[in-house]
């Protein structure tokens, strides 16, 4: 039997007799083996009407002057930053929050709403953007950008990357291996083209 528990609360596999839990990588920590199973491409992401008032970001440092609306993770209450990879150094803009919650499904609804720029999973955004209800930013193709001085300012978006993570002790189990090896399989191909084996964060 499996038993599944939906938390977003910081969990301890020893006293609450948890095999394995899915976390990002903020909340790894020590003494836990965790696994990547997962990279998750995120959108930073606005309503129409919002970037018809407040204009268009061409690069990440542009988000200053904008309506930011910020996730606070509620395993830790960490603010979670903006990362993004530029030239191969990854770096956090400075932002000006107009919005926090703990909630990633009421920052889509206030980005809907044209409250201000969140940044969702793909998984949640892509939809949204597919009904025209959010207009996707910063997501220029590799082999379409233009050479020149403006490209230097462009920046990759730095994927969500999720692990399995599991006590040391556990890492024998034949169940637990079986699990892993499913979620990996169950990952949607988008997600797994950046997932490496491995048992370490990159």
């Amino acid at each position: 039997m499996m038993e599944l528990v939906l938390a977003d609360h910081y969990v301890d596999h020893i006293r609450e007799e948890i095999d394995v839990s899915i976390r990002f990588a903020q909340q790894l920590e020590p003494g836990l083996v965790a696994r990547r199973i997962a990279c998750v491409p995120l959108r930073f992401c606005a309503a129409p009407s919002y970037l018809t008032q407040r204009g268009v970001p061409q690069q990440p440092e542009d988000l200053q002057a904008h309506q930011c609306l910020l996730f606070r993770s509620p395993m830790d209450g960490r603010l979670l930053g903006w990362g993004f990879l530029r030239h191969g150094v990854r770096f956090e803009p400075r932002l000006n929050p107009a919005m926090i919650s703990n909630d990633i499904d009421s920052l889509a609804r206030f980005a809907v709403d044209g409250a201000g720029i969140a940044r969702l999973g793909a998984f949640i955004a892509d939809p949204l953007i597919a009904q025209g209800l959010l207009v996707p930013l910063f997501e220029v193709e590799q082999g379409k950008r233009k050479k020149g001085k403006a490209d230097g300012a462009r920046a990759d978006i730095e994927p969500l990357t999720f692990y399995a993570c599991y006590q040391d002790r556990r890492a024998a189990n034949g169940k637990l291996r079986l699990f892993l090896d499913y979620l990996l399989e169950s990952m949607p191909p988008a997600w797994q083209l950046q997932v490496k084996d491995g048992t370490s964060p990159p």
